[in-house]
This record gives C-alpha cells, sequence and structure tokens, in this order.
C-alpha cells in the first residue's frame, strides 16, 4: 500500500516539477520578446573623450533617442570595464543598455564612461579611489561631476536631470 502511494506522490511531485518549470519557460520567453527593442532604429550613438578638470580623457558612450522633439534625462553608466563595442556603427543590445524595456521605450540618453585608466580612457586606475582630501585632488566623485557638467553643456536634447545606474 505504501509503495502505490508513495510511487503516486512522487509522480504528483514530478508533475508539479515540470509545470513549474514549463511556466517558466514561457516567461523567459515572455521576457525575452519583450527584451526586443531595435536600439538602431530608434537611437544615435556617438564616442568622446570627456577631458576632466586635471586633463585627464575619459571614453564616453553617448546613446541619444533619434526623437528630437523631446528633452531628455541622462542615465549614465561609470565603469572600470569595458563600454564596448567601439565604433559609430555598433551597438550594445537592448538588455545592456537600460535595466529595462520601459526605459528605452521612454526615452533617456544613455551614457557609458569608462572611469580612470581603463580600456580607452586615460589617466591610472585605482581601485577604490579614496576621496579626496584637498580641493586639487581628484575622485569619482569629481570625475562624474566634471562628466555631468560636460553633457549637459554638450549633448542636445538633455532635460537636464540625471541618475546613476
Amino acid at each position: 500500500m505504501c509503495q502505490l502511494v508513495c510511487r503516486g506522490e512522487k509522480n504528483m511531485m514530478a508533475e508539479k516539477l515540470f509545470a513549474g518549470f514549463v511556466l517558466t519557460m514561457i516567461a523567459v520567453v515572455a521576457v525575452a520578446k519583450d527584451i526586443a527593442f531595435d536600439v538602431k532604429a530608434n537611437y544615435d550613438k556617438a564616442e568622446y573623450k570627456i577631458r576632466m578638470a586635471d586633463g585627464v580623457s575619459l571614453h564616453t558612450v553617448v546613446y541619444s533617442p533619434q526623437d528630437k522633439t523631446l528633452k531628455y534625462p541622462f542615465l549614465i553608466v561609470r565603469t572600470p570595464y569595458s563600454a564596448k563595442p567601439y565604433g559609430p556603427d555598433d551597438f550594445l543590445p537592448a538588455d545592456r543598455i537600460a535595466p529595462s524595456l520601459e526605459f528605452l521605450e521612454d526615452g533617456y540618453i544613455f551614457v557609458f564612461q569608462e572611469v580612470r585608466g581603463t580600456y580607452q580612457s586615460d589617466g591610472i586606475w585605482e581601485n577604490l579611489r579614496p576621496a579626496r582630501t584637498d580641493k586639487a585632488g581628484t575622485d569619482e566623485s569629481t570625475d562624474t561631476h566634471n562628466t555631468l557638467d560636460w553633457l549637459l553643456e554638450n549633448i542636445p536634447g538633455n532635460n537636464a536631470h540625471a541618475g546613476l545606474w
């Protein structure tokens, strides 16, 4: 008797696991379809060397919405990793540009910047650069401030709002 009941419970458990797996796969496919956003058809890409107050230039990639009738906020990523792909015709896929499809659809100016001493940026990389102790020093906050000042002055179509992602 126990063998039949136990075997029946195992089959029921296997069926529940299989159903859960199928539902998960359906959700993954639905999310993947949502991320199928044509970045090239909706955004322009440009690359810049933004000069910091101490003369160091940081490599920066900007994706701007092609719809120029509105003003958009910046969403900035500063990273020690690469801002690849480089070049005006090679775009990041949608799932690497924004936290979600809604950001792409709503319209943001996406900015990717390689921090000091990494990849195509000048300067010396220092992991966990300490906060500056004098007005002449540099740190992550001064580089971010210099970058934001430059973006506000040089990237058209911005609404003077920015966030870091």
